[in-house]
């Protein structure tokens, strides 16, 4: 008889190690984790973890590993463009990672890359008796529909081919990447916003330059093309280099090494590069897409590349594909617990599916100015402003989820102006923001948003200057209700 359980997770990069290091944390679930690499990453890929996401990372305890790291901090932003001669660059501007309106106890994008984040997830959900299944990936599912507990068969395979496997599993999560085989086997459609698709090269490593802002984060365009550099910490730097679609067509040619270093050397002179190291380097195709569907029967979920893909510019693809898992985990469980009905699942589909929506309009207008070498001072400003406005986005804080029927703040009618005024800074459908108060019991001023373990559980705070009782869960708002007590 085929084994039974509780999640079969397909994918073992971040987005996947996350959704279940969640489960992990919330109860004691049966999980299934296939990954179709024969190691774990070691060095290279992602590498940008958003300050929203290390607040999430915190509320399960893994920012003291990731700190052991000393991870790169890059609070600050340079732009470069081409002289209006076109002959060198020069810097047009620099604004803060998070300009003063992102309230955050982190004003800093956080580097590790994603070898060392992987790593970290791996030692925690061993801690947490969960192993990944390697190299074994999936060859077949099928939903039998409601009525059963474990409605859902999967056929699993090894690489090779020489072992299979049958199981049984109440859901199924594919975080498998921008080609994922559960959203193909669910004939699941991704949907472009742009036929247009962007070659991006990169390449880390140790290096030596005159450029004068190697060490802080740089967007550069100038007549020979675009890069980005991105400080990782401990004198190591990533350089991105896009690759013009004609150049594209010959991507072998383009990803080595040495036309990476090459290229990067032509649009920053007349400053010069030498790589005194490198750790890493390689070259990929990336459109702007979003899958047509997140789930299915609320049993079967999709996240992170499986259903939602970006140019690297805005640094957003692991940290969004973080909080789906973080999103839908949390909510799994309180239908398993049963605490919530299994319909409010939709709200997983409904809640990200719109937020990954408004992160990939922004990166297409964004992308296209990157693209564009136009020198004019006004492209420039267009360039700073749009970063600007959409920081609050792109650090994660800017996520708001609309009414549904999980979030609800009530109709104005049962809110008062006390309660509005005091609630301008907590607003439900976002994440709780930065707030200090005095516990009572020991007139100790306490971090209250650090106060929310990821555990499951949920907060009732009362706030007796303004009497007003606080719901939270998960480091995620819920509502705000005015206690009226009449004086004694």
């Amino acid at each position: 008889m085929p084994e039974e359980y509780d999640v079969v997770v397909v994918g073992a990069g971040p987005v996947g190690l996350m959704f279940s290091a969640c489960l992990a944390r919330l109860g004691s679930y049966k999980i299934k984790h296939v990954d179709n690499r024969a190691e774990p990453t070691t060095i290279g890929r992602a590498d940008g973890i958003q300050a929203r996401t290390l607040d999430v990372l915190n509320s399960m305890g893994l920012k003291r590993p990731i700190w052991a790291y000393n991870p790169g901090l890059i609070y600050e932003v340079a732009f470069w463009e081409s002289t209006a001669d076109r002959k060198c660059i020069q810097r047009t501007g620099t604004s803060k990672s998070y300009p003063d309106h992102v309230d955050t106890r982190y004003p800093f994008t956080t580097i590790l890359h994603q070898g060392r984040i992987e790593s970290i997830f791996l030692e925690d959900l061993r801690s947490h008796a969960v192993e990944i299944q390697r190299p074994w990936t999936i060859r077949a599912a099928r939903y039998r529909g409601p009525g059963s507990e474990y409605p859902i068969d999967v056929e699993l395979v090894s690489i090779d081919g020489l072992a299979t496997e049958t199981i049984k599993t109440k859901y199924l999560f594919g975080a498998d990447g921008a080609r994922s085989a559960v959203r193909d086997l669910f004939k699941i459609p991704m949907v472009y916003k742009d036929p247009t698709v962007h070659v991006w090269s990169v390449i880390d490593g140790v290096v030596k330059s005159d450029f004068p802002d190697m060490q802080i984060k740089c967007t550069i365009r100038s007549p020979h093309g675009s890069c980005m550099i991105i400080p990782q910490g401990n004198n190591r730097v990533r350089i991105y280099v896009q690759i013009s679609p004609e150049q594209g067509k010959n991507l072998s040619v383009y990803a080595s090494q040495a036309k990476i270093q090459h290229m990067a050397n032509r649009i920053l002179s007349p400053y010069r590069v030498e790589w005194e190291s490198v750790d890493w380097h390689s070259a990929y195709h990336i459109g702007q897409g979003i899958s047509q569907r997140y789930s299915l029967d609320n049993r079967i979920f999709i996240g992170g590349d499986a259903c939602h893909t970006h140019s690297p510019k805005a640094g957003q693809g692991m940290n969004y594909g973080l909080l789906d898992s973080h999103n839908l985990a949390w909510k799994l469980h309180l239908v398993e617990s049963g605490l919530m009905r299994p319909e409010m699942l939709h709200t997983y589909e409904e809640e990200r599916r719109a937020v990954a929506s408004r992160l990939i309009e922004f990166d297409a207008t964004y992308a296209g100015l990157f693209s564009s070498h136009n020198p004019s001072q006004q492209t420039n400003d267009e360039f700073l402003r749009i970063f600007k406005e959409n920081s609050l986005l792109t650090s994660g804080y800017g996520v708001e989820y609309p009414p549904n029927i999980l979030t609800r703040i009530g109709d104005a009618a049962d809110i008062s102006r006390p309660l509005l005024s005091a609630l301008q800074r907590v607003q439900p459908g976002r994440s709780f923001p930065p707030i200090n108060v005095t516990r009572v019991i020991d007139a100790c001023e306490i971090q209250l948003e650090r106060e929310v373990p990821f555990n499951g559980s949920f907060h009732v705070w009362t706030t007796f200057a303004s009497r007003i009782c606080i719901l939270a869960g998960g480091g995620q708002f819920w509502g705000a209700r005015l206690v009226v007590r009449e004086p004694a």
